[in-house]
């Protein structure tokens, strides 16, 4: 997808598949419990489709528990890489 918009950068429909592939990355990494690194995908979700609630809610969500936990949210581009998956057999 990245590829795409690179490609053609001002395509409405490649930026929103962009943000759906950054979604549903952001919720494998939640299902993992990487939420430093879930936030940075919907954050940049949201970059690419500005309508995207479900980024939004999940970021709101996100800056909740980190503040109610006393702990600073990772600053937009700070966010950790994603640490690898493993396969589940």
């Amino acid at each position: 997808a990245e590829k795409d918009l690179k490609a053609n950068s001002s395509d409405e429909n490649l930026k929103k598949n962009l943000s759906k592939a950054y979604t549903k990355r952001a919720v494998a990494l939640t299902d993992a419990r990487q939420y430093a690194s879930a936030i940075g995908d919907y954050r940049k979700a949201l970059k690419y489709d500005e309508t995207n609630e479900e980024a939004k809610t999940w970021i709101a969500t996100f800056t909740g528990i980190y503040k109610g936990m006393n702990r600073e949210v990772p600053a937009e581009g700070e966010e950790p890489e994603p640490l690898p998956f493993e396969k589940k057999s």
